[in-house]
Protein backbone atom coordinates (compact mmCIF):
# COMPACT_ATOMS: atom_id res chain seq x y z
CA UNK A 1 0.00 0.00 0.00
CA UNK A 2 0.83 3.68 -0.42
CA UNK A 3 -0.20 6.63 -0.10
CA UNK A 4 -0.44 9.52 -3.06
CA UNK A 5 -1.17 13.09 -2.76
CA UNK A 6 -4.39 14.41 -5.26
CA UNK A 7 -2.21 16.77 -7.35
CA UNK A 8 -3.49 16.19 -10.94
CA UNK A 9 -6.45 15.16 -12.73
CA UNK A 10 -5.95 11.88 -12.66
CA UNK A 11 -5.27 11.57 -8.77
CA UNK A 12 -8.56 14.04 -8.52
CA UNK A 13 -10.88 11.39 -10.28
CA UNK A 14 -9.74 8.71 -7.71
CA UNK A 15 -10.38 11.15 -4.96
CA UNK A 16 -13.95 10.65 -6.46
CA UNK A 17 -13.94 7.35 -7.27
CA UNK A 18 -13.01 5.62 -3.35
CA UNK A 19 -16.29 6.65 -2.38
CA UNK A 20 -17.80 4.79 -5.14
CA UNK A 21 -16.47 1.80 -4.94
CA UNK A 22 -16.52 1.49 -0.61
CA UNK A 23 -20.60 1.59 -1.87
CA UNK A 24 -21.12 -0.43 -4.85
CA UNK A 25 -22.62 -3.19 -2.57
CA UNK A 26 -24.93 -0.29 -0.92
CA UNK A 27 -28.41 -0.30 -2.67
CA UNK A 28 -29.26 3.15 -0.85
CA UNK A 29 -25.90 4.98 -1.79
CA UNK A 30 -26.97 7.96 -3.89
CA UNK A 31 -23.37 9.59 -5.81
CA UNK A 32 -22.54 12.68 -4.73
CA UNK A 33 -22.16 15.25 -7.74
CA UNK A 34 -18.54 15.67 -8.62
CA UNK A 35 -18.68 18.92 -9.21
CA UNK A 36 -19.78 19.58 -5.80
CA UNK A 37 -17.03 17.35 -4.35
CA UNK A 38 -14.49 19.17 -6.71
CA UNK A 39 -15.48 22.62 -5.49
CA UNK A 40 -14.33 22.13 -1.87
CA UNK A 41 -11.34 21.84 -2.92
CA UNK A 42 -11.01 24.89 -5.66
CA UNK A 43 -9.92 27.86 -4.16
CA UNK A 44 -11.74 29.96 -6.87
CA UNK A 45 -15.06 28.32 -5.53
CA UNK A 46 -14.80 27.72 -1.96
CA UNK A 47 -14.52 30.81 0.15
CA UNK A 48 -12.80 29.09 2.87
CA UNK A 49 -9.52 29.26 1.68
CA UNK A 50 -9.24 32.61 2.91
CA UNK A 51 -9.01 30.96 6.18
CA UNK A 52 -7.09 27.59 5.73
CA UNK A 53 -5.60 25.26 3.40
CA UNK A 54 -6.65 21.62 2.50
CA UNK A 55 -4.72 18.64 0.97
CA UNK A 56 -5.98 15.32 0.07
CA UNK A 57 -4.81 11.58 -0.48
CA UNK A 58 -5.68 8.57 -2.00
CA UNK A 59 -4.57 5.02 -0.71
CA UNK A 60 -3.36 2.47 -3.33
CA UNK A 61 -2.89 -0.58 -2.88
CA UNK A 62 0.08 -3.07 -4.11
CA UNK A 63 -1.85 -2.89 -8.01
CA UNK A 64 -2.17 0.66 -8.09
CA UNK A 65 -5.58 0.36 -7.47
CA UNK A 66 -7.72 2.90 -5.01
CA UNK A 67 -8.32 1.06 -1.61
CA UNK A 68 -9.09 4.60 0.23
CA UNK A 69 -9.03 8.31 0.82
CA UNK A 70 -8.95 11.35 3.36
CA UNK A 71 -8.95 14.84 3.34
CA UNK A 72 -7.51 17.43 6.06
CA UNK A 73 -8.00 20.74 6.31
CA UNK A 74 -6.85 24.14 8.49
CA UNK A 75 -9.42 26.71 8.74
CA UNK A 76 -7.95 29.64 11.09
CA UNK A 77 -11.98 30.32 11.58
CA UNK A 78 -12.32 27.10 13.49
CA UNK A 79 -8.97 26.38 14.84
CA UNK A 80 -9.87 27.06 18.22
CA UNK A 81 -14.07 26.59 18.44
CA UNK A 82 -14.34 25.77 21.78
CA UNK A 83 -11.05 24.56 22.65
CA UNK A 84 -7.54 26.02 23.83
CA UNK A 85 -5.65 24.42 21.41
CA UNK A 86 -5.64 24.89 17.47
CA UNK A 87 -7.74 22.28 15.82
CA UNK A 88 -7.48 20.54 12.35
CA UNK A 89 -10.19 18.89 10.58
CA UNK A 90 -10.22 15.88 8.10
CA UNK A 91 -13.01 14.18 6.33
CA UNK A 92 -13.69 13.02 2.77
CA UNK A 93 -12.65 9.41 4.11
CA UNK A 94 -13.54 5.97 2.73
CA UNK A 95 -11.59 2.93 3.30
CA UNK A 96 -11.57 -0.50 2.90
CA UNK A 97 -12.33 -2.43 5.34
CA UNK A 98 -8.56 -2.99 6.56
CA UNK A 99 -7.18 -1.45 9.80
CA UNK A 100 -4.02 -1.04 8.62
CA UNK A 101 -5.00 1.08 5.58
CA UNK A 102 -7.51 3.30 7.58
CA UNK A 103 -4.08 3.98 10.34
CA UNK A 104 -2.05 4.73 6.95
CA UNK A 105 -4.73 7.22 5.86
CA UNK A 106 -5.47 8.52 9.35
CA UNK A 107 -1.51 8.94 10.19
CA UNK A 108 -0.98 11.03 7.39
CA UNK A 109 -3.71 13.30 7.90
CA UNK A 110 -2.38 13.91 11.51
CA UNK A 111 0.92 14.46 10.68
CA UNK A 112 0.05 17.32 7.71
CA UNK A 113 -2.00 18.75 10.90
CA UNK A 114 0.68 18.69 13.05
CA UNK A 115 2.66 20.80 10.55
CA UNK A 116 0.16 23.16 10.09
CA UNK A 117 0.30 23.78 14.01
CA UNK A 118 -2.62 21.54 14.39
CA UNK A 119 -2.82 19.67 18.40
CA UNK A 120 -5.79 18.03 17.17
CA UNK A 121 -7.98 16.58 14.51
CA UNK A 122 -11.78 17.20 14.27
CA UNK A 123 -13.94 14.93 11.37
CA UNK A 124 -15.58 14.05 9.85
CA UNK A 125 -16.12 17.71 8.98
CA UNK A 126 -16.11 19.78 5.37
CA UNK A 127 -13.84 22.19 4.63
CA UNK A 128 -16.45 24.48 3.78
CA UNK A 129 -20.12 25.65 4.92
CA UNK A 130 -21.77 22.71 7.28
CA UNK A 131 -24.75 21.66 5.12
CA UNK A 132 -22.62 19.23 3.00
CA UNK A 133 -20.52 16.26 3.76
CA UNK A 134 -20.80 16.57 6.69
CA UNK A 135 -20.98 13.77 9.59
Amino acid sequence: MHLKEVADKATEKAFLEVNVLMNRSNPAYIRALDNEVNEVFDPSKNKYYKYGTTKRWILLNDAGEPIGRIAAFTNDKYINKGTDFVTGGIGFFDCINDQAAANQLFDMAKQWLQEQGAEAMDGPINFGDRDKWWG
